[in-house]
């Protein structure tokens, strides 16, 4: 598949083959696109065996409204597209 990208082998892991992790962090200053807090997203997918694959296509999710730090309404702190 031209659209995966094939990272350094991690050998000797320990990692647990039936557990998936989402791994965040909220950041209190973040960079703006247009005024709104946004997120990338990227897909990749590690093996038992320690390759790793990255999917090279990835997409920009912007918060509905303008960020303001202050502000109370979710929607400008949240990229959820299902709120």
């Amino acid at each position: 598949n031209k659209n995966l990208i094939t990272v350094k082998t991690i050998k000797d892991t320990q990692a647990a083959t039936s557990q998936s992790f989402l791994i965040q962090k909220y950041i209190e200053n973040p960079f703006l696109f247009d005024q709104r807090k946004f997120d990338i997203r990227c897909f990749m997918l590690i093996k038992a065996n320690g390759d790793i694959f990255i999917y090279s296509t990835g997409y920009l999710r912007l918060s509905s409204t303008k960020f303001e730090c202050s502000s109370g309404d979710l929607t400008a702190h949240l990229t959820n597209n299902a709120i």
